[in-house]
């Protein structure tokens, strides 16, 4: 006696696994954007450390008589906290976001921010999720944080990035506006003397 089976045919399947395709590429595409803006959180807690290590420092040394590092050579022997793996020879301090550098100066401070570095110090640049772009943050005395410098081109999602430097209330200089206004982000204007 003689039973038939049911079986999927091969279309079926085939619809099957394009279906399950589309939904991995979708999920990956999300997945990608919680890590980056993971990412951006770990920077907002490196940024606002060495915000408050800058203020601290001048508050209580004042400016240097010349350009430099704050970690590294020049600080040398001065108590700094920066977060991340810090290497003395590159003045860099490395974590999950990228690296962060801080430099003062006679009239102003700087804190860079170098995207698409992985916490040993090697630069992804376009293998990283992140992407790899550099923003500056500078201080003149008594002056609040402004961007002096934005290179966000090369990020992998700088409309992303934009916004969290506008949340954050970064206002931009002229030249450094443009670069978030290309994508859609207006930051305020900063108006330098």
């Amino acid at each position: 006696m003689y039973q038939s089976k049911e079986a999927f045919t091969l279309i079926e399947l085939l619809v099957v696994v394009l279906i399950i395709g589309i939904l991995a590429a979708v999920a990956l595409l999300q997945y990608q954007k919680a890590v980056y803006k993971s990412r951006l959180a770990q920077l907002n807690i490196s940024v606002s450390t060495a915000k408050k290590v800058v203020d601290s420092y001048i508050l209580a040394n004042g400016h240097p008589s010349s350009w430099g590092p704050l970690y590294g050579t020049l600080g040398a022997g001065v108590d700094i906290d920066l977060p991340g793996n810090c290497n003395l020879n590159t003045h860099s301090c490395f974590s999950d976001a990228g690296a962060t550098e801080v430099w003062c100066g006679p009239d102003y401070c700087g804190i860079y921010m170098y995207m698409g570095y992985d916490s040993s110090g090697r630069n992804l640049g376009k293998e990283s999720k992140l992407g790899k772009g550099t923003v500056v943050l500078r201080k003149y005395p008594e002056k609040p944080w402004y961007i002096y410098e934005n290179n966000i081109v090369d990020l992998r999602e700088p409309t992303v990035f934009c916004q969290w430097l506008k949340d954050h209330g970064y206002p931009a200089n002229s030249s450094s506006q443009t670069a978030c206004t290309t994508y859609g982000v207006n930051l305020s204007q900063y108006e330098e003397e």
